[in-house]
């Protein structure tokens, strides 16, 4: 063997003698191997046996951090699993998520995610109610999930109850967040060269004289010819965090529970949030979670197990919703003061006083922001072995609502304009004042923002037996959705038919098999059905006998996957009526005004429908293997293909202008896309 390779494993063995010492191969072994992964099946798969490529991301790992949601706690873990974090107000600091990059033109690229199995939104999951994060990546592990599942999917599970124990846990986390790179800007003298120069070199003249230069750079006229750090006058450095939680969690010998409580509070950076009586305008961010995880055993065929998860947010802004570092970015350092020599806000001819960041932090009031959320779920299943051995049958309902309200108590405010004019030869400037806006009562405005409903049920059998040297599992299950968002022409009907199988022999080769017919709503008439397939095997090689001597090898399987998964996806600005000719008229939409004179216009033609139309879909394959060396070191490797076809684009480029009609959607877009991923663990308890 070459001597490179000699080296890199003795390293690995070198670093594993501390696991070696305290705990044994096979302990070790269990942690990976062992670990369970659901692919919707209604079944855990063990990493031995699955065939699919999966990430498993453990509560070992997910509740370090004092994180706001389960989303900030997985950034950068999972692999193949791109996390981007946003900046901002904490209450918008929440992760976007793709796996395996970018694979569609229509910017429709994020997985799908689920609590439970169900689809829901991440950010209302605190890391202290989660046993693990599952990274669906390849066709074999998203197929049971009809158009959803293109992107990959997350699968959050939630903890649950332990028979015959009892346990409290109580945690207090509280966090001091500073603004460790604040961005810097320049003074207002060199703004004003700045300036200055710019214009010469367009054939101007100068903006500001060298008397004015004088001014900004000395501070002698700070009321005229200001020096504004716009930064550390609206914020402060630091902000805090609080997060309080407790867990029961156990169970008797039918029943077990889990409960968690949380709550987390944010108080941020803006840095005079108490100079007026009565109200705070500070950025401030609350939310509390109440989860109850019930498994009953009904009787000894019959057990039903019920998650039920309420969620209070509430956020607080300065008023007018406004956006206090885009202003701190639009307004230089000699625009206007902070408050003229009489107290009033500051504004000026460019730049309103409404564009005043501390103004708006402090003079603007606030605007509030509720969110209250209910999600309820239940499974019920039947041990039917009365009937067949190894047959069940269940079914699942679950229903969740979520309403979004805003109360408004922004107010306005007076500023003033100060404009000095500072002529040749004068010792000091002449100023033209002007003093405009309002100092208004605070709004009172409330109403319902948005608000979402969402109806699952899914119903079905499966089977399990096995028979000497072989295993199988099959089920059979229909499944619908129906959301029911706000809006017009938005609600979604989805329904799935599926039969999946699971074979294994010797517990050593595994075969499944995937067959999906999947509806919806969103598509035209003759294409609201799609069927997708999808075949994967597994071969653990660490169990054939040329492996038993081979000591450093522990586990080690490999499988390979190939499956056509499709999406409802609809082309531009979500346009349901792409199949159809779109008609306008010009002038009003009623025939008559109110002198019975007619302002209908006329009648023409809009866009064109699209002929024949089908739908996304994607061509996936993937080859990889899963394995355990030394006794502690994890090793996963995934070669990945996938072909997406049928993407909508719009055909503009196609049509002139004499067409004179706006061009129809195709499904014409194709992206390939290809990887290769790979990712270790050390394991040194």
């Amino acid at each position: 063997m070459n001597k490179k390779y000699i080296i890199v494993l003795s390293l690995f063995a070198g670093l594993c003698l501390p696991t070696t010492a305290q705990e044994s191969n096979e302990e070790q072994t269990d942690k990976f191997v062992g670990q369970t992964i659901d692919v919707g099946a209604e079944r855990l798969l063990t990493r031995e046996e699955a065939t699919g490529s999966v990430s498993v991301i453990s509560s070992e790992t997910t509740d370090r951090r004092s994180a706001k949601n389960i989303g900030n706690s997985i950034i950068g873990q999972g692999n193949g699993l791109i996390s981007l974090q946003s900046g901002g107000r904490y209450a918008d600091v929440n992760p976007t998520f793709y796996i395996r990059g970018l694979q569609t033109l229509n910017g429709k690229n994020s997985p799908l995610v689920m609590i439970d199995g169900i689809q829901r939104d991440i950010v209302s999951i605190a890391p202290e109610e989660v046993e693990s994060v599952i990274v669906l990546k390849d066709a074999a592990a998203v197929a049971l999930y009809g158009y959803k599942g293109i992107n990959g999917a997350i699968n959050i599970v939630t903890k649950r109850g332990k028979y015959n124990s009892r346990s409290v846990k109580v945690t207090y986390d509280h966090l001091f967040t500073s603004l460790a790179n604040k961005p810097k800007f320049v003074d207002a003298y060199t703004y004003g060269l700045a300036v200055n120069e710019a214009r010469i070199n367009d054939g101007l003249t100068g903006r500001y004289s060298n008397q004015e230069l004088n001014a900004l750079r000395d501070g002698t006229m700070p009321y005229l010819y200001p020096n504004v750090n716009w930064v550390d006058e609206t914020f402060r450095d630091n902000a805090m965090t609080n997060k309080y939680n407790i867990e029961f969690r156990g169970g008797g010998e039918k029943f077990r529970y889990y409960t968690m409580l949380d709550l987390i509070s944010n108080k941020g950076f803006v840095k005079e949030p108490g100079a007026n009586e009565g109200y705070s305008t500070q950025d401030k961010y609350v939310k509390g979670n109440l989860r109850m995880n019930m498994d009953i055993n009904l009787t000894q065929t019959t057990d039903l197990q019920v998650n039920l998860l309420g969620v209070l947010q509430e956020t607080s802004r300065p008023g007018a919703q406004a956006d206090l570092w885009d202003l701190v970015y639009t307004v230089p350092s000699a625009a206007f003061p902070i408050r003229d020599e009489n107290g009033i806000w500051g504004g000026s001819d460019t730049w309103a006083g409404t564009q005043n960041p501390v103004a708006q932090s402090i003079g603007a009031a606030y605007y509030k922001n509720h969110t209250r959320s209910l999600f309820a779920d239940m499974k019920l299943t039947q041990d039917l072995s009365g009937l067949t051995k190894g047959l069940n049958a269940f079914v699942r309902i679950s229903y969740d609502n979520i309403a979004n309200i805003y109360e408004d108590h922004s107010k306005e405010y007076v500023y003033s304009v100060n404009a000095p004019t500072w002529a040749d030869g004068a010792s000091e400037p002449t100023v033209k004042s002007e003093i405009y806006g309002k100092d208004s009562e605070m709004g009172t405005d409330a109403k319902t923002n948005e608000f979402d409903r969402l109806l699952h049920f899914d119903v079905g059998f499966n089977y399990q037996r096995t028979f000497g040297d072989h295993s199988i599992y099959s089920q059979l299950k229909w499944d619908y959705e129906n959301n029911d968002p706000n809006g017009v022409n938005n609600t979604v009907n989805r329904q799935n038919i599926t039969w999946w199988s699971h074979y294994g022999y010797m517990n050593r080769y595994f075969v499944d098999l995937a067959l999906v017919e999947s509806g919806s709503s969103r598509l035209a008439p003759g294409t609201k059905w799609a069927f997708s397939p999808t075949l994967s095997a597994a071969w653990v090689i660490s169990k054939e006998k040329f492996m038993e001597n081979v000591e450093w090898v522990n586990f080690l399987k490999l499988r390979g996957s190939a499956g056509i998964i499709n999406v409802d996806n609809l082309p531009g600005d979500e346009v349901w009526s792409y199949y159809a000719q779109q008609y306008g008229t010009s002038g009003g939409t009623y025939p008559f005004d109110s002198g019975w004179n007619s302002s209908f216009g006329r009648s023409y033609l809009e866009r064109v429908a699209t002929t024949n139309p089908s739908h996304e879909k994607a061509y996936k394959y993937n080859v990889g293997m899963d394995a355990k060396l030394f006794g502690c070191l994890d090793v996963t490797l995934d070669l990945w293909k996938e072909h997406r076809t049928n993407i909508w684009v719009t055909s503009e480029g196609k049509y002139s202008e004499i067409f004179g009609m706006e061009p129809p959607y195709e499904n014409a877009g194709i992206v390939d896309s290809k990887g290769l991923l790979w990712h270790y663990t050390v394991h040194r308890e």
